[in-house]
């Protein structure tokens, strides 16, 4: 057993008297933290070997939100509060602006405001659209939230 964020989280290397059964993950601490997303496998004591499925893992662990949902969210998030700095920070120069001169061959690089638009386009919103809603902040934090939530639930 170790505690990580205050939050007491129990090993495979525990005996299984210590735990009741380690089979049963309500056994197992239930409310699993983002920080200890890196190891549902560990926090189960199961391994790649015992042929279980990442959701059948994360069902166990009660784990609704996705990975790939939070770091969308959390892009969106961070092009809102980019988008209502000032034109002249750097970080609004470093989202909007671009480089001179020629490329490398091959497939061009993604940006960051690529990545952005994509996820603005999987909520139903172009570009334009998420700038202009993005410059009210409680409107936009409600937004990111309400269509995480959303997409959690579905």
């Amino acid at each position: 057993m170790y505690c990580k964020s205050g939050i007491v989280v129990h090993t495979a290397s525990q005996s299984s008297q210590d735990l009741g059964t380690a089979s049963d993950p309500t056994m197992l601490h239930s409310n699993v933290t983002p920080c200890q997303e890196e190891s549902p496998r560990r926090i189960l004591g199961v391994t790649r070997r015992d042929h279980i499925s990442n959701s059948d893992i994360k069902a166990k662990l009660k784990q609704d939100d996705d990975i790939v949902e939070k770091v969308q969210t959390s892009r969106l998030r961070y092009f809102g509060h980019v988008t209502r700095m000032d034109k002249c920070r750097l970080p609004y120069i470093a989202l909007h602006g671009g480089v001179e001169g020629n490329r490398a061959k091959g497939r061009p690089r993604k940006r960051r405001l690529d990545n952005v638009t994509e996820d603005c386009k999987r909520r139903g919103w172009d570009i334009v659209e998420a700038t202009r809603l993005a410059a009210d902040r409680q409107y936009w934090r409600s937004c990111t939230r309400l269509s995480q939530h959303a997409s959690a639930l579905s």
